[in-house]
């Protein structure tokens, strides 16, 4: 950090001991009206203002400076800008109004969701030995998309992880989208639009019940939320 924050040492004039009765000595008296030796005192101003320009520029080329150093070394290990740790000196607080944990730095939304997903994976996996039942949503990924007639999100959570299932916080990736009604208008775009190796199922919660009751996964063209009809006889049938 000093290197690229160098430590200015004080001046000679600003270590040098002021006596009081020495300065009273030599002042001058203030006087309004203007002296004979008032053209010198101007020039002088102006050279001090000039010297006070020069000392604002030269402030400005170092800034600019340092900012290029800063931007030209960011590989380096002492460059504060890529390797910095206001993690470490940042204090987190909980909140006694709202009961959630306040961070002064900025949250790794990836960092977070992995841990997530560990801890629940344990309380799966708890669940399950204790239950001693089957697996019949093992290889399912479920994301919950829309609005879930007669239970609610959190009730399929558990009923999903007790099954054996995953639940994923957004669409790409998984393999059933859960949800009562039809999509919306840009989500059944997409859909439509998507290869059918990765197109995944919409379906009703009930597939979700009726998989854990009949210990094994049901079919979900019996609960698809969205009708596909792709053959003419699929056709002729409607």
């Amino acid at each position: 950090m000093e290197r690229y924050f160098p430590t200015i040492s004080r001046s000679s004039s600003s270590r040098s001991v002021h006596h009081p009765h020495k300065s009273h000595q030599c002042g001058t008296r203030y006087s309004p009206y203007p002296r004979p030796s008032n053209a010198l005192d101007t020039t002088v101003s102006k050279v001090n203002h000039m010297s006070r320009q020069e000392a604002d520029n030269k402030i400005e080329r170092s800034a600019s400076a340092l900012t290029k150093k800063l931007l030209n070394s960011l590989q380096d290990k002492c460059n504060p800008i890529t390797n910095s740790d206001i993690a470490a000196r940042s204090d987190r607080v909980i909140s006694t109004t709202s009961g959630h944990q306040v961070a002064e730095d900025r949250p790794n939304r990836r960092l977070y969701s992995n841990d997530r997903e560990r801890k629940l994976l344990v309380q799966r996996t708890s669940v399950v030995s204790s239950s001693g039942k089957g697996l019949p949503l093992a290889s399912a990924r479920v994301y919950i998309g829309g609005y879930l007639s007669g239970t609610t999100d959190i009730e399929m959570k558990r009923l999903i992880a007790e099954a054996g299932g995953h639940v994923v916080y957004a669409a790409s990736g998984c393999t059933h989208i859960l949800s009562s009604q039809s999509l919306k208008g840009s989500k059944m775009q997409k859909l439509l639009t998507m290869q059918p190796r990765t197109k995944p199922y919409v379906v009703r919660p009930e597939w979700v019940t009726d998989s854990i009751k009949s210990g094994k996964r049901r079919s979900e063209r019996l609960y698809s939320v969205i009708e596909d009809i792709n053959t003419i006889s699929d056709m002729l049938q409607k």
